[in-house]
């Protein structure tokens, strides 16, 4: 989901130059949450990274797997 909604902006991106990378696993993760709410605060991200970026500046979008006293965290 984070994939599809960063590459919805590029062509935002390519406006002012702006080099938008995703990093993430090749395989989707499984992850519980709100859809609506998280793909809202994803495009708000998004938005501002690109309004806050300089010309030819990079916004790099990174999704991984941490593991954390016993638990897996996804960020």
């Amino acid at each position: 989901m984070t994939r599809q909604l960063t590459m919805a902006f590029e062509s935002l991106a390519g406006v002012n130059d702006i080099e938008l990378k995703f990093v993430g696993p090749k395989e989707p993760l499984t992850v519980y949450l709100d859809r609506e709410h998280y793909e809202k605060i994803i495009s708000n991200l998004l938005s501002n990274a690109l309004k806050f970026t300089p010309e030819e500046g990079k916004i790099e979008v990174e999704v991984s797997v941490a593991e954390r006293e016993g638990e897996t965290v996804k960020r």
